[in-house]
């Protein structure tokens, strides 16, 4: 049986060796080179310049001191341009002057994510040269060379220091405080440095260097430095350690590629609503800032309620937790004689807010910016107004609309039975009253979110589920009111969950009734997250 021999890296098209061929061999090879070209199914033909690889290069670290005979190593840093790679291949291929295959040991199989995937070759020996390593990956058969190329030379002036170990850190977090280390020695006599430090760059060659750069005396038994400490932001870094010697900088092999990892998103308010069957609501509250549901008779100062249209009273007795979620209950059980502003209250419900009115509205928990978002299973039906929404702080001298409403999700159930809807109300003077919709089964099981970019060119990003149904950015609040997002900017919010009846909510069903709105959980986090 003829055997089929597969490519390899070491197959990769090197250049022709100098010879004279006729004239009329060369036409002939060009126009089957131009037939070849114009067959794009065909397997010989290489990927067109222009087509955008599916594997991009962040960093790639290649020797830079690197002495003839001595055992170096390349690492690179990449990631999938548009989803998870499988490559049958990486490696670092490396060719010299005259086009000669030196590739650094190590190919493997791998599956390169979006968020990064870092290659360490293994190690080989070189002879004195200049040569040109790059990053090729196998993907379903075809080979692909990626760009950067990056050239390095062998036997260059060494200052007679080596580097043994080199650590840096593991696993790193954005603004984390960390440092770096190293092990030096002289390959012969003790050699006095100027400086000695650990060097970092960035992706686009950026300068992020280690403090603590010093003089030392490093001796042919050993010298350990260790750096001063610094924070990072996320993304992938190349680190090496660089001598002074006589006025001249060295970069010593070997280098290393750490990551940096986003920061963890700081949980500033959360409650799972696991209590045990019949807890209060605050039951199981966690957070950083603190933060505690009351019974709200209404969310406006009740000096001033009027039912907001509704004739709901809001009991604490309507609030509970289940042992998975928290209850709120609207039904037709109010308290005897119980008043709704000016008219008898028709139903019972619950209203919690973090606006304590027992000491004058002083929130418990506000935040300005973030990610807010509750998991929720809301009742359908006429006469049904459930929402998740914030308010400002009434204790600054400002009532609404002046100290700002986001409606995260607000539902009408009569004359809006098929939507979710989105509002915000803010304003000078006159409420801006500014609302959208879009298509959403409140009765099925969702997450409906806020991600809130406080910045000068920020926005808000309501969201069902992961997915996006509107965006307001900063441009778009203050073409809608002049000086809106400022107010935005200022008047940090708190927490309202409850079912109203009735009101916007429209005509409520005849007779008794009792509706039940489900809460999983309510998380806010520090900062937003799409």
């Amino acid at each position: 049986m003829r055997r089929v021999r597969r490519r390899r890296p070491d197959d990769l098209p090197r250049p022709a060796r100098p010879g004279r061929r006729h004239p009329v061999l060369v036409v002939l090879a060009t126009l089957l080179a131009l037939v070849l070209s114009a067959g794009a199914g065909s397997a010989l033909v290489a990927p067109p310049a222009s087509a955008a690889p599916a594997v991009v290069v962040d960093l790639l670290v290649t020797p830079t001191s690197a002495q003839a005979g001595q055992s170096v190593s390349a690492s690179a840093r990449v990631h999938g341009a548009s989803g998870t790679v499988a490559v049958q291949a990486i490696t670092i291929a490396v060719r010299n002057s005259s086009g000669a295959q030196f590739d650094f040991p190590g190919a493997t199989a791998a599956s390169i994510p979006t968020s990064g995937y870092t290659f360490n070759s293994g190690a080989r020996t070189f002879a004195a040269g200049t040569y040109d390593a790059f990053v090729a990956v196998q993907i379903n058969g075809t080979w692909t060379n990626l760009e950067p190329h990056k050239a390095f030379t062998v036997g260059s002036p060494s200052p007679g220091v080596v580097v043994d170990t080199l650590t840096v850190p593991t696993s790193p977090t954005s603004g984390q405080s960390v440092n770096a280390s190293a092990r030096l020695r002289a390959t012969g006599a003790s050699v006095a440095v100027q400086a000695v430090t650990v060097a970092v760059r960035g992706v686009g060659g950026t300068q992020a260097d280690f403090p603590g750069a010093t003089a030392a005396t490093v001796p042919s038994g050993g010298y350990t430095f260790t750096s001063g400490a610094r924070t990072f932001g996320a993304g992938s870094y190349e680190a090496f350690v660089a001598v002074q010697v006589n006025g001249t900088w060295y970069n010593l092999d070997p280098h290393k590629i750490f990551t940096v990892g986003a920061a963890p998103n700081l949980l500033t308010f959360g409650n799972e609503f696991n209590g045990h069957t019949g807890s209060d609501p605050n039951a199981g509250s966690t957070g950083t800032r603190g933060g505690a549901f009351s019974t709200d008779p209404c969310w406006r100062n009740p000096t001033g309620c009027n039912g907001n249209t509704t004739q709901v009273e809001y009991r604490a007795d309507h609030v509970r937790q289940d042992g998975t979620n928290l209850v709120i209950t609207a039904d037709t059980n109010h308290g005897a004689g119980a008043q709704c502003g000016n008219a008898p209250c028709r139903y019972g419900s619950g209203r919690l807010t973090m606006l304590n009115w027992a000491a004058g509205g002083t929130p418990t928990f506000q935040q300005l910016g973030g990610h807010w978002e509750a998991r929720m299973q809301l009742p359908k039906g006429s006469g049904m107004w459930p929402a998740f929404w914030t308010v400002g702080d009434p204790t600054r001298g400002e009532e609404w609309p002046q100290n700002g409403e986001i409606d995260i999700a607000e539902y009408f159930g009569g004359p809006d039975p098929s939507n979710i809807n989105t509002y915000l109300h803010y304003g000078e003077s006159a409420d801006v009253n500014w609302g959208a919709h879009a298509p959403v089964d409140v009765s099925a099981w969702h997450t409906y979110a806020l991600d809130w970019d406080n910045s000068a060119t920020g926005y808000l990003k309501f969201s069902v589920d992961g997915t996006v149904i509107r965006t307001i950015t900063a441009a778009d609040a203050n073409a809608r009111q002049a000086g809106l997002w400022s107010r935005i900017q200022t008047h940090p919010q708190s927490i309202i969950l409850d079912l109203a009846v009735g009101g916007a909510g429209g005509t409520p069903p005849t007779g008794a009734f009792s509706r039940n709105m489900l809460i999983d959980y309510v998380r806010v986090y520090e900062t937003p997250m799409r």
